[in-house]
């Protein structure tokens, strides 16, 4: 992946994103996303695979057949912890 090194102004400004974003000229037009870097995640800021999949237990499920579960539990399981699905 490419990447874009931003001035100390822009970067302070980056900072105080904490969503992902569009980037608009002046005119309208996109010019790309930005999407921030989420502190409370450490794997975000390091670039290792999420945390929330399990290889062993995907190896185990496949092994002795596959434990179904909700959609809600699904997403419970997926989202940030402490955030309500």
């Amino acid at each position: 992946m490419d990447y874009f090194t931003a001035e100390e102004s822009l970067a302070q400004q980056l900072s105080r994103i904490d969503q992902p974003t569009e980037f608009r000229d002046s005119t309208g037009k996109v010019l790309g996303h930005f999407l921030p870097v989420d502190m409370s995640r450490p794997n975000d800021c390091d670039g290792n695979t999420d945390t929330r999949f399990d290889l062993d237990q995907a190896e185990r499920d496949l092994k002795h057949g596959l434990q179904g579960q909700s959609l809600e539990e699904f997403w419970k399981k997926m989202s940030p912890a402490g955030q309500d699905v």
